[in-house]
């Protein structure tokens, strides 16, 4: 069976951006055999406009489902990442910038971890910790959902967290523990 390819989240945001403008969509972003897929985002928007008495962009239909996709969103870790290694601390960098981009905007965001097969501590570090810094634990709750992790994944998640939070609270106190464990450690050599 064929499936169709499916648009990545840079696609998907062009086809938002061009909807929102009202403006035909390019043959670039409906090439590489993701017509259908867009089609069918677009052809509800299309048809008679009482307003300008012609056919174009029906004004409503597309905010009407502006609004609705600008409700929620998926991330796939394995789509942003390029594979299923999420290990360094620059693909993580990607992760957050999606997440906290959905969170600023009040947006309700799926983080999917299907087709992960190794995550480190460092890339969860960047990708959901530093969120704690900008964001308040409400917002993250109340908007930032992890769907498809495994159980020890989902533990990885939680310890991240919980250090992310215990950092937020204070940044000050937890530097300068760290700062005294290095000096204990270089007055041992």
């Amino acid at each position: 069976m064929h499936t169709m390819p499916r648009l990545t989240e840079q696609e998907w945001q062009e086809v938002i951006r061009f909807a929102e403008a009202a403006k035909l969509l390019s043959k670039q972003i409906c090439g590489n055999g993701k017509t259908a897929e867009i089609c069918n985002i677009v052809r509800p928007f299309w048809g008679y406009d009482d307003e300008r008495g012609g056919v174009g962009m029906r004004t409503s239909a597309v905010k009407e489902t502006m609004t609705m996709m600008q409700e929620n969103m998926r991330i796939s870790m394995y789509e942003v990442v390029g594979g299923p290694f999420c290990v360094a601390s620059d693909d993580g960098q990607k992760i957050y910038d999606r997440l906290a981009a959905a969170l600023a905007a009040d947006r309700g965001v799926a983080l999917s971890f299907r087709n992960v097969t190794a995550l480190t501590w460092a890339f969860l570090n960047v990708a959901l910790g530093q969120l704690y810094g900008t964001f308040s634990e409400e917002r993250i709750r109340a908007l930032l959902m992890v769907e498809d992790a495994e159980p020890d994944a989902l533990a990885l998640v939680e310890r991240v967290v919980a250090n992310a939070k215990l950092y937020f609270e204070d940044p000050q106190r937890f530097e300068q523990a760290v700062q005294e464990v290095m000096e204990d450690e270089d007055d041992e050599l």
